[in-house]
């Protein structure tokens, strides 16, 4: 219903009548270039000056309502005029109030009408006007300023804009600069489970809750990293994901605005007792928990977390974040020259986790970058003989940026040699922190199934990319796709939470079946899930051979 206030003169109320009919349909208009679906708001906006006709505003139908997607009706109407119409006698019958040429050539027209309550039904006229090929409302739209942050080392930043330099795929990046100018990861909390931060770092201490930081190595509250242990891989991390950003200062990190808090775990020898304790940490404040580390990538290894992690893990992504669960980011390994898999891993290949492959600049994988079923996105992380991330460093010369390191950057609290599956996961953690701060209702499944289906496929001529019985492109070594921000902020603002997971589960023992060597056909064993009615999302095999 179109409530009118009552400050309006009585042709006012014959307005707020006359849109009545209109507010309960979709109208479709040609807006940038493209025609859609539009839906009437449902309430008239008055004018400053009770004298003026009430704003109309309009948004696209199925599309989140945020200020820079809503449009405002016009008087006007862009109209084509076929060969030889006359516009004067066009105009006289749909009640114009004035018209003016735009393009000869085209024979395109503006017709003016009275106020805007009355352009639609005055457009509608017009289609079915034998002198006319088309009519369409101009529409008013406000604009997005590109903001761009002051941070001096931001174009050296090319995971964030990729313009094509330097022999690189232009658009092989984040796509995250449209998304800063409504989102930059406010009261969101990214957790850098790692070897400590440089706390007192310019570019990381405005944003580091020192409350919800812990020490497993030295057992206290201080996560401080250690140079003389070599402890510079966290603060890599937390830069890459939410450095401050627009400080004039350093680089900016993909959620520039976000909370961080250090949790020092691997600067020693961890236990399954320390891990599932890092996992559970304050998981009602923290939201997205970074792990840039994981098995070794020597291609041998099969190793998953120990049972206290592993019910850590489950219990997080059930009540984590006030039951909406706990966000949890892996690396799928930097082991593909020794023949390792992401499947390997049963950090990665865990359910309650969002493993990162790595692509290049030019959008291949990259030479360390492992393949795995277990992938969800692939995201920028630099490669042999091209660029890698560009983040902060410990201060001074006991970083990996030291004087006289060549390619290196001239300022030693930052480096240009971030690279490795370890810095695709940190700026993850910081893109899910993006849409976490557009959507905090977003559950852990959801996060998982907006980053598949908003990927972008990257290296489309790859022989592995295939499409899955739900419909996503899938590949071995990029996952869904590049990871694509503003395509991933977008579909949060309009999802819809996935209902409450169903596990199924099926067992067959004492199988006495032996496997051949060298036999391409191998052993089939088949489960039979088809008289249940569920929505498949994952499969977890687990083989005792």
């Amino acid at each position: 219903m179109i409530s009118v206030r009552s400050l309006f003169s009585a042709w006012a109320f014959a307005v707020g009548f006359a849109l009545q009919a209109l507010a309960a349909s979709e109208i479709r208009i040609v807006d940038g270039g493209q025609p859609r679906q539009f839906e009437i708001e449902t309430g008239v906006v008055a004018s400053s000056d009770s004298t003026n006709a009430p704003d109309i505003f309009l948004f696209e139908a199925n599309k989140a309502r945020t200020a820079f997607n809503r449009r405002r009706m016009t008087s006007d109407i862009l109209v084509e005029l076929n060969a030889g119409a006359d516009p004067k006698k066009v105009g006289e019958t749909v009640s114009v109030e004035s018209l003016r040429l735009i393009n000869a050539e085209r024979r395109w027209y503006i017709f003016q009408v009275k106020e805007p309550a009355l352009v639609l039904s005055v457009v509608e006229k017009l289609r079915a006007h034998a002198d006319i090929a088309s009519a369409e409302p101009i529409l008013a739209k406000r604009k997005v300023r590109k903001f761009v942050p002051s941070d001096p080392l931001l174009p050296t930043e090319w995971h964030l804009n990729n313009t094509g330099a330097n022999g690189a795929l232009a658009g092989v990046d984040l796509h995250v600069t449209n998304t800063w100018a409504q989102y930059r990861g406010k009261g969101v909390v990214i957790a850098i489970i790692d070897d400590g931060l440089d706390t007192s770092h310019p570019d990381l201490a405005p944003h580091i809750d020192p409350a919800l930081g812990y020490d497993w190595n030295d057992g206290d509250t201080d996560p401080t990293a250690h140079p003389a242990k070599g402890d510079f891989h966290g603060t890599e991390c937390a830069g890459a994901a939410a450095a401050v950003g627009d400080n004039s200062a350093g680089v900016a990190g993909v959620a520039f605005e976000a909370t961080i808090a250090g949790l020092r775990l691997i600067s020693g020898d961890t236990t399954d007792e320390t891990e599932a304790a890092a996992m559970l940490f304050k998981n009602q404040q923290i939201d997205i928990k970074n792990n840039s580390w994981g098995p070794d990538d020597d291609g041998m290894t099969l190793e998953a977390p120990g049972p206290l992690t592993l019910a850590a893990l489950e219990e997080s992504v059930r009540t984590g974040r006030g039951g909406k669960g706990t966000i949890f980011v892996f690396p799928g390994g930097n082991g593909l020259d020794t023949g390792d898999n992401a499947n390997y891993d049963g950090y990665a290949n865990s359910i309650y986790t969002i493993a990162v492959g790595a692509v290049s600049d030019q959008g291949f994988q990259t030479d360390y970058s492992e393949p795995g079923a277990c992938l969800v996105v692939t995201v920028p992380g630099g490669s042999f003989g091209r660029p890698s991330i560009v983040t902060t460093d410990l201060q001074g010369p006991e970083g990996v940026n030291r004087i006289g390191e060549p390619d290196d950057l001239a300022d030693l609290d930052y480096t240009s040699g971030f690279t490795g599956t370890s810095a695709s996961v940190a700026l993850t953690s910081g893109a899910i922190a993006l849409m976490l701060n557009a959507n905090p209702n977003l559950g852990w499944r959801d996060v998982q199934e907006i980053l598949l289906r908003s990927a972008t496929k990257v290296d489309p001529h790859d022989p592995d990319w295939d499409m899955n019985s739900a419909g996503l492109s899938f590949n071995h070594k990029f996952g869904a796709g590049l990871l694509n921000v503003d395509n991933a902020v977008a579909l949060a603002l309009i999802w819809s939470n996935l209902p409450p997971q169903t596990n199924l589960s099926s067992i067959q023992n004492n199988l006495n079946v032996a496997i051949p060597d060298n036999d391409p056909s191998g052993v089939t064993r088949e489960f039979d899930f088809r008289s249940s009615s569920i929505r498949l999302e994952q499969v977890t095999l687990t083989a005792n051979i």
